[in-house]
Formats: structure tokens, C-alpha cells, sequence
């Protein structure tokens, strides 16, 4: 996939390209929580600790997102900086591929 196409492939892109829910929803992936807002009024919360459950991640975010179904997500992260992973970059790697 080059920058500006979308991944029509995966799951995750399949729920976003059906819409149907939220215009956008924001996401902070952190190294102890993610946190999840629509700018509707709906927010979450959820203990995530990433560096023991980073294998985890991809579902945990697939599960916010098919719940609430944005036609666009958003994402910071503190996360990146977690033990789990050798290098910042590393983590910011593994945080968006997820």
C-alpha cells in the first residue's frame, strides 16, 4: 500500500469504508489505557497495558471501532515509549499497523 491509498484488505478498513456510525472517531493509545472519543459526547476508557498485551492491540482497537463505526479514525499515542519495545520507533510501527 503507498501513502494516500487505503487498505482495502483488512478488516478494520472494511468496517471503516461501510460507515454508517460516527464521522470520527479519535483514539490515544497509551502504554496503560486506551482512551476513545466520537466529539459527540461518547467517550471510553479502558485499562490496557500495553506492554504486557501489545498482541492484543489490533482487536481491542477493531472492537471500539466496529462499535462505533467512524468513516474517519484518529489516533496520538504515548504508547510508543512502552518497555515493550526496543525503540520509539518500533512502537510507533507497531501502534499504527494496529
Amino acid at each position: 500500500m503507498r501513502d494516500g491509498e487505503a487498505d482495502t484488505g483488512s478488516l478494520a478498513a472494511k468496517t471503516l469504508a461501510e460507515g454508517g456510525g460516527v464521522d470520527v472517531l479519535a483514539f490515544d493509545v497509551g502504554g496503560a489505557n486506551i482512551k476513545a472519543a466520537d466529539g459527540s459526547g461518547w467517550v471510553h476508557s479502558e485499562p490496557f497495558a500495553l506492554w504486557q498485551r501489545r498482541h492484543e492491540l489490533p482487536d481491542a482497537l477493531l472492537r471500539i471501532v466496529a462499535e462505533r463505526r467512524p468513516r474517519r479514525v484518529v489516533a496520538t499515542m504515548t504508547g510508543e515509549i512502552a518497555d515493550c519495545y526496543a525503540s520509539r520507533q518500533d512502537g510507533v510501527a507497531d501502534i499504527v499497523a494496529a
